[in-house]
């Protein structure tokens, strides 16, 4: 991972993509407008504090505006997801700018993928998360961009391969693609309960592929509250890229912790399990690129 700085705003990239010049960013929760539980760079108008508020609206554009503009994109044609834990990847249009950014946007559709083309007319794509992950792909021969949000039920559903297939129903060849998984709750953080477990091993199942399960599930122990593991979801979204049939050496998984990562001036990331609920959510962006 490279940390960078661009108009007094932190981000991480892949060097993946920065080696083929693809304008993404993963933010921190720095750089931004917000205050309170959302200080500073919150992109979510949902997510509530302790006392049950939401963020300030005009907050939360100034706060899209920044992340929006270290890609080149601009909040009236740009696109964020309308998350909602499920696998639907969306093919943009600029009937769609706006969507998740702005009120009054003309379209605003349920879906945790976002597929924009280079002619689609979208400027930027994004996804908001609070320890849920980041997956960003990018062909580097057509310049077609996909951004997802997974959290487990999101990953147990295959939002990654979904987003491959849906490149691919696009003109995009396989060893094209190329996948980014960014900053998301580490396996140091993320217990899970034997439910969780249980769906990851029907969809490893599925795939041909539950030889995995001891390199995602770690530590399994019995408690009062039942079989918990620790779960390692960054890698469990760039393994299943991998089984869409993109090659091991055109993913990346940066493999930084939302919940634990801090520095001298506190946590890096929001995280909703580090902040007991109450958190706003950071950005990663991608655009659309010419080749």
């Amino acid at each position: 991972m490279n940390f960078q700085m661009q108009n007094s705003i932190p981000y991480l990239t892949s060097p993946l993509f920065e080696k083929y010049g693809i304008p993404h960013a993963f933010t921190t929760r720095r750089g931004g407008c917000s205050e309170g539980a959302f200080d500073s760079l919150n992109v979510s108008t949902r997510r509530k504090d302790s006392d049950g508020c939401t963020d300030i609206y005009e907050n939360t554009v100034e706060n899209f505006r920044r992340v929006l503009s270290l890609v080149g994109g601009t909040t009236e044609k740009s696109v964020c997801a309308h998350q909602v834990h499920g696998n639907t990847v969306l093919e943009l249009s600029d009937e769609h700018g706006g969507m998740g950014i702005l009120r009054g946007a003309k379209i605003n559709i349920d879906g945790d993928g976002l597929f924009a083309a280079p002619t689609c007319g979208i400027e930027a794509i994004c996804v908001k998360s609070a320890d849920c992950t980041p997956i960003l792909f990018a062909d580097r021969r057509l310049g077609s961009v996909c951004a997802v949000h997974s959290g487990w039920r999101g990953t147990v559903l295959d939002i990654a391969g979904k987003a491959v297939e849906t490149m691919v129903k696009n003109g995009s060849r396989r060893e094209d693609i190329l996948c980014a998984v960014g900053p998301c709750i580490g396996v140091c953080c993320y217990e899970v309960s034997e439910d969780v477990y249980l769906e990851v091993e029907k969809t490893l199942t599925s795939k041909n592929a539950k030889k995995l399960l001891p390199e995602l599930f770690i530590n399994k122990r019995d408690t009062e509250n039942g079989r918990k593991y620790d779960f390692n979801i960054g890698k469990m979204c760039a393994e299943l890229a991998i089984l869409a049939g993109l090659p091991r050496e055109n993913t990346d998984f940066l493999d930084i912790c939302t919940c634990c990562s801090t520095d001298s001036d506190g946590r890096i990331f929001f995280s909703h399990r580090g902040q007991h609920g109450h958190s706003g959510t950071f950005a990663s962006v991608i655009a659309p690129f010419r080749v």
